[in-house]
């Protein structure tokens, strides 16, 4: 294996890490709707570097949970409520 390779995993299981942490973050509410971070907060709360964070972030923003807003940071997602009515109506008629 050659060291670009070992440093392409180290960082993608470093990203992963930092996935993990911030989704629990998310669904505990230690970030609520609206609030705004920086990579570099995470980053330094998380005791890595932007890169994985970043990485995580990213992922994060695909899947909905926050937005980036270019030169003011993340922000978590509002909840849209609207849309959760609409899957419990769905669900409700599936079951």
């Amino acid at each position: 294996m050659n060291n670009y390779n070992g440093d392409k995993m180290a960082s993608s299981s470093l990203a992963n890490q930092a996935y993990d942490k911030l989704r629990q973050a998310l669904d505990d509410y230690e970030y609520l709707p609206g609030d705004r971070f920086s990579e570099n907060e995470v980053g330094t709360k998380l005791g890595m570097s932007r890169t994985p964070v970043r990485e995580a972030l990213v992922r994060l923003q695909r899947e909905g949970y926050i937005a980036v807003m270019p030169k003011m940071g993340w922000v978590v997602n509002r909840l849209d409520f609207i849309v959760f009515e609409q899957l419990y109506d769905v669900r409700s008629v599936l079951e």
